[in-house]
């Protein structure tokens, strides 16, 4: 993970964490949402894709807590705090849990995932902890503002278990948690971009080999534009996965 001097949402999210919980977090963490240059629908299909990381992004506050207590806010709820005692934080999404995705699943399967991926680290369950959310990446626009929620929490907690982690180890990691907690099966791309992406560069990602490497762009030369079109989308409601099983049908035909 890279140092950065802190920015207006890194303090937004220190003075909601303080309004939530009444102390201090020990690290504050981010992770970007993105655009995409080239190539749709292709990262699930070993694909190639190039997309860059936007100055918008999720910011985590996290802090350990003595007591194994877990506890969770976001700003998109903020009289909402997602308590779990000792012991009773879910390891799996249950049926019960409803047909909708809530913003909760994302940061259980992020947190749950890491552990799995390291348990020699992160133990049997997740130490406690105290974890704010704010983001300013916008939801339904398409920027992959799931993505940048499960890759920040992902590193927040290797942030409070003392652990590096590779960029695309921990992409595949949320990815799995995309799977798993939000049952929606994307690509790699967007956890990739948002877990690895370099400032002033695109990242060419080869979903085959699962190896990404940077291409400059010219910060003088190239500009972006990113507009929104006012259509609001929700991956999970199932057209995405729709979209993502035509396409298998269609390189099965075509192999």
């Amino acid at each position: 993970m890279k140092v950065v001097p802190s920015d207006s949402i890194c303090e937004e999210v220190k003075d909601f964490f303080r309004e939530t919980f009444k102390e201090e977090p020990d690290y504050v963490v981010g992770a970007p949402g993105r655009v995409n240059l080239i190539g749709e629908h292709t990262d699930y299909q070993g694909g190639f894709v190039m997309p860059i990381a936007l100055d918008k992004k999720c910011v985590v506050a996290i802090r350990r807590r003595s007591d194994g207590v877990h506890r969770m806010a976001t700003k998109f709820a903020p009289d909402e705090v997602k308590t779990f005692e000792k012991g009773e934080l879910p390891t799996k999404r249950e049926d019960s849990d409803g047909e909708h995705t809530q913003w909760w699943h994302y940061v259980l399967g992020a947190i749950q995932c890491t552990r799995e991926a390291f348990p020699d680290k992160v133990g049997t369950e997740p130490p406690g902890f105290d974890l704010a959310i704010v983001t300013d990446v916008p939801v339904g626009a398409g920027l992959s503002s799931s993505a940048s929620v499960e890759v920040s929490v992902s590193a927040a907690l290797e942030a409070l278990c003392g652990m590096e982690v590779d960029p695309i180890q921990r992409a595949k990691i949320c990815q799995r948690a995309e799977h798993e907690w939000a049952r929606m099966p994307c690509g790699l791309m967007d956890q990739a971009i948002s877990s690895g992406g370099l400032a002033g560069h695109a990242m060419l990602l080869d979903c085959r080999s699962e190896e990404p490497s940077h291409v400059p762009l010219s910060t003088e030369k190239t500009r972006v534009l990113v507009v929104d079109s006012g259509v609001r989308h929700r991956l999970v409601d199932g057209a995405y996965a729709l979209r993502a099983e035509q396409c298998k049908q269609a390189v099965a035909a075509l192999s």
